[in-house]
């Protein structure tokens, strides 16, 4: 599941005396509503992002295992490899 469905699915849980009734009570629901939509989006919009980040990064190391460097002028030629590979391993534990 996503941030995005987790939020979505937040249930309005709060009893406050001052909103069990009438108008309050449906402006309550409301505002609610209306926060849970925009978290939601705007978790969305990060988790899109992140996929975007992540098929650009295995683009990169496609191209990178495709066309390795013929010498690397700060050292180690697949370095730069090893640390793109490691990068898409911290991504993927954090789904």
């Amino acid at each position: 599941m996503s941030l995005h469905n987790d939020i979505m699915n937040i249930q309005n849980t709060r009893y406050d005396p001052a909103f069990t009734e009438g108008v309050r009570l449906a402006m309550y629901n409301q505002g609610h509503k209306d926060a849970r939509h925009s978290a939601a989006e705007l978790a969305l919009t990060y988790e899109k992002r992140e996929a975007e980040l992540e098929r650009l990064l295995e683009w990169a190391l496609d191209f990178m295992a495709k066309n390795p460097p013929k010498k690397n002028p700060i050292g180690d030629d697949f370095k730069n490899l090893k640390d793109a590979n490691d990068i898409l391993d911290r991504v993927g534990e954090y789904k």
